[in-house]
């Protein structure tokens, strides 16, 4: 059985042509035998083409994964996709995601995937 704790700051740098986000999150993860935490950064630079389609953005995010116990970066994700606004308080991303991983299993991956966001 493994709990988490988890802590995240997200920082937004708005430009005329990109958006930049940094995001910081730290997890604890409480398991046996061992506990130990991670650190996962990422950047996301978003691109609104609502001229084009409205209410579409493109975005690519970088994300690393320290692990604690391994005390090295040791997975990383990219991935590619559209955010697509569906109302004021709900949106959609579909997107392209490929993680390297050497330390676990499965490990490497290709994910096809799919976000719903409702903002309460």
């Amino acid at each position: 059985m493994e709990h988490r704790l988890n802590f995240r700051a997200i920082y937004r740098f708005p430009f005329k042509l990109i958006a930049v986000s940094h995001r910081s999150w730290i997890e604890r993860r409480l398991r046996e035998p061992r506990n130990s935490w991670r650190y996962r950064p990422s950047l996301t630079f978003e691109k609104d083409v609502g001229k084009i389609i409205p209410g579409v953005k493109l975005f690519v995010t970088e994300e690393v994964f320290y692990d604690s116990i391994l005390r090295r970066f040791s997975r990383n994700r990219l991935s590619a996709g559209i955010n697509k606004t569906l109302t004021k308080n709900s949106s959609v991303d579909v997107f392209y995601l490929r993680q390297n991983d050497g330390f676990s299993r499965p490990g490497d991956l290709n994910v096809i995937g799919a976000n719903f966001k409702i903002r309460l």
